[in-house]
């Protein structure tokens, strides 16, 4: 079914194109037929056309009055034809091919491929998804079963264990049930048994011989009744017992078992000489007669067990086994198994961010930038339906504009940058639109040159030298050969041809010059002369020659190429993409460079007017993996990489570009994107500006008017938007003169030092304010040029007498550069 719908519609879109294009000729065609009759004043009449009877037409008659100049009046009939409109669906039966180059139609049918490919990497990514969310899924349940099943056997060794103990102390609780039924039983037999003798005693004999007694009292003459006073005690009270329990109870023979105890009581009321005399006060007695009480023992606990749920509250327990049960009446056992909830936090857990971070620089140094803001993810485990913000979520990533005001519209790149201009050279360019971009790409370039500026930055970093001249000092490594130069002793005994190649370990400072003549001069004002180049073949060296290992010779390119090397901001490489054709094994073709990463901007420029004619289609996944390599191999670690990618359509394998896109910004490098079409809400709009880095308000650039401006128009206030944009540190020459005069000193290297000065220059302050004041304490000591510290260095004030001439050299500081104006 897919590939009926993709014939379908690879017919229905290739026949648009060429029938509207008017490389093909449509079967559908409106006719319109006009009969006019024209009357005097006098008559009007009015003419109808013959309606034809076909069965596909339809007619419509309207009738149109006018009045001449004349006053005569005129009337008109008009009849127009319509011939039945041919279904969209069915256009591509009805058009014919005609004359047509085969760029376009090869482009569409890349694009409905490309299509083709990213729905099927979405249903592959979809499925892949899908089986990752299985395999989770089937994973967590596994995990899930093999908890419980653990779960499971150590509750049954448990159950085990504690079925055990309940049938031993149900063996043990019969036994005491059958013991207490005995004692209970012998119990009631003695209680029987002392209350018949206590009843028998005080009922019976106790009383019979008191009635005896009182008869015989009654009979005698010296004796009365009331002399007779019987002694009366109190109950008995017990005393402290002599052991509190005894393990060999009970006992069947011998000296009972237990403890002794001393039982006490009181007289009440003593007895007369003829009552009845008191019985014993003391008694000993056994007591506490029963074994000693054991309380239970139990193991230490055992760790916690796993949390029955990962999240929205499970519980975990542990476990301790009982050592010794609880026996005659000791302390009973505490439970043998303890739980508590665990992992009580919501499944719907969100992951954790940092802070925000501070407001980095801005992304433009005119006409509008963007400032960025971000938070980092600290912890970035979700569980169930929690969430975390993608990186350019608003939760995450914040912009404000920046620097709006107006650019100048003469600025130039100061920031140190990689830059690699990805051109579009595709068939839907055309010859002219290409012509236009090489225009506009070449305006872009000039923003980047200081060689043609005068009075600010100049090539040599001197001021008012617009000769582009390169007479500079740097350090310059061992190993390099000298171009036209041979080293000899100053007595011109020998010529030593491998002076130009010093070993490797070594590095000296020396002078470049950009001609041969200077080199010369130096060694006249030494004393010395230049070797020739025959006395170098010769191995000869008449007279005194000027030393090599103090002075180089290098020709003008050699010297520039050198020095620019060492001090460019900038450097920029050329690709394009747009010449991508489908190979054999179904790859596209690579992009094509053109001009590598390199300081010669007019290399760059020579590339652009070489470009070849516009042919393929869009390749820019491509030329983003070849801008990757070039970073790779050529690019600076101290420099911003950014890959400018001028196009006008969207790319035929979009999902391909979009993941090389991300992969260029997950390695810091900036993507910034120009879209040449002609309106902003189109579908090729839409998806370039996706391939922007974030935030695409600083990173995508919507200028039509590169290629639908009038012929001749003037590129270079286009291309002063590109770079004000892609660069966020550019200056207005024309404006920095105007604030150097007005504030009397120019900045000339920033972030740098010389070298060959920094033991003579002469410092001013430590408390400098900022330039202006360190220009004025200069000025005062009549120091030409100045030194003011940035950074660690900041407050720092140096009076400097040269502009780092004769010997001396730029490189990196913690001060800036000035000349006093």
């Amino acid at each position: 079914m897919l590939e009926v719908h993709s014939v379908r519609r690879t017919r229905q879109v290739l026949a648009t194109r060429f029938c509207k294009s008017g490389n093909g000729q449509s079967g559908a065609q409106t006719a319109t037929t006009t009969t006019a009759a024209t009357t005097t004043a006098a008559s009007t009449a009015t003419t109808t056309a013959a309606t034809a009877s076909v069965a596909s037409q339809q007619s419509t008659t309207g009738t149109t009055t006018t009045i001449n100049q004349a006053g005569v009046a005129s009337t008109t009939t008009q009849e127009f034809v319509e011939v039945a409109l041919v279904p969209p669906e069915r256009m591509a039966d009805q058009c014919v091919l005609g004359n047509s180059t085969c760029g376009p139609l090869h482009e569409s049918a890349v694009m409905l491929l490309g299509e083709l490919k990213d729905a099927l990497t979405l249903l592959e990514g979809k499925v892949k998804r899908d089986a990752e969310e299985h395999q989770e899924a089937e994973q967590e349940f596994n995990a899930q079963m093999q908890m419980i099943q653990e779960t499971k056997t150590t509750l049954g060794a448990q159950l085990a264990g504690a079925t055990s103990r309940m049938n031993a102390i149900e063996g043990e609780m019969e036994l005491v049930r059958e013991e207490r039924r005995d004692l209970r039983h012998q119990l009631k037999r003695r209680h029987e048994e002392c209350t018949t003798g206590i009843r028998e005693v005080l009922g019976g004999e106790i009383c019979h011989l008191r009635a005896l007694r009182g008869s015989v009292v009654s009979k005698s003459s010296s004796l009365k009744p009331q002399d007779l006073v019987d002694c009366e005690v109190s109950d008995w009270l017990p005393g402290e017992c002599s052991k509190r329990c005894d393990d060999s109870c009970p006992k069947t023979s011998g000296k009972p078992c237990g403890g002794t105890e001393q039982m006490v009581r009181e007289v009440i009321q003593p007895p007369s000489q003829h009552g009845v005399a008191c019985p014993p006060l003391k008694q000993v007695v056994a007591c506490n007669q029963v074994r000693c009480p054991v309380d239970c023992t139990v193991s230490m606990w055992s760790g916690w067990s796993a949390c029955s749920r990962q999240c929205g509250g499970g519980v975990r327990q542990r476990t301790r086994s009982i050592l010794q049960q609880a026996r005659y009446g000791g302390q009973a056992c505490d439970a043998a198994t303890e739980t508590q909830p665990c992992n009580t936090e919501s499944c719907h857990r969100n992951c954790e961010l940092s802070p925000w971070t501070p407001w980095g620089y801005c992304s433009a140094a005119c006409g509008g930038g963007y400032q960025e803001q971000r938070r980092r993810v600290l912890f970035e485990s979700v569980e169930g339906a929690g969430k975390c913000p993608s990186k350019w979520s608003h939760r995450r990533h914040h912009t404000r504009p920046c620097n709006t005001h107006a650019c100048a519209g003469d600025e130039r790149c100061l920031s140190q940058q990689d830059l690699i201009l990805a051109v579009d050279t595709s068939a839907s360019i055309g010859g002219t639109g290409l012509e236009r971009i090489v225009n506009f790409s070449q305006a872009l370039i000039s923003g980047y040159d200081f060689s043609s500026t005068t009075g600010f930055f100049a090539a040599d970093g001197a001021p008012g030298d617009d000769t582009g001249g390169h007479q500079a000092t740097i350090c310059a490594p061992a190993g390099r050969q000298a171009a036209a130069a041979a080293c000899c002793s100053t007595d011109g005994s020998s010529c030593q041809t491998t002076c130009g190649s010093e070993p490797s370990n070594q590095e000296q400072a020396r002078q470049l010059y950009t001609s041969q003549a200077d080199a010369a001069a130096q060694c006249t004002s030494r004393g010395l002369r230049l070797c020739t180049q025959a006395e170098l073949q010769n191995n000869v060296c008449q007279g005194a020659g000027c030393l090599v290992d103090q002075v180089l010779v290098w020709t003008s390119d050699q010297c520039a190429a050198e020095l620019a090397n060492r001090t460019a901001q900038t450097r920029i490489g050329v690709l394009q993409f747009g010449n991508g054709e489908v190979m054999s094994d179904g790859s596209v073709s690579q992009a094509k460079e053109l001009s590598p990463l390199d300081y010669n901007l007019s290399r760059a420029q020579s590339a652009l007017r070489n470009l070849p004619p516009p042919a393929g289609f869009s390749n820019l996944p491509q030329a983003f993996v070849e801008a990757e390599r070039l970073f790779q191999l050529q690019g600076r670690r101290s420099a911003d990489a950014v890959v400018l990618v001028i196009a006008k359509g969207k790319p035929p394998f979009g999902l391909h570009a979009q993941q090389k896109a991300r992969e260029l910004w997950d390695a810091g490098i900036r993507v910034v994107v120009v879209c040449l079409d002609q309106f902003l809400s189109s579908e090729d709009a839409v998806a370039l500006k996706a391939l922007a880095s974030r935030p695409p308000e600083a990173n995508f650039l919507h200028l039509p008017g590169v290629l639908y401006s009038q012929a001749g128009a003037d590129p270079k206030p286009l291309a002063q938007r590109v770079l004000s944009a892609a660069c966020p540190h550019s200056v207005s020459p024309r404006l920095e003169q105007l604030r150097s005069k007005a504030d009397g000193f120019l900045l000339l290297r920033e972030n740098q030092a010389c070298r060959s000065t920094m033991r003579n220059r002469t410092l001013l302050t430590k408390h400098a304010l900022d330039a202006k004041y360190c220009a004025s304490l200069a000025r005062a000591r009549n120091f030409g040029f100045f030194s003011s510290g940035i950074g660690i260095r900041r407050g720092e004030c140096y009076g400097e007498q040269t502009k780092c001439a004769q010997g001396g050299f730029f490189s990196p500081s913690s001060t800036d550069f000035f000349e006093v104006v």
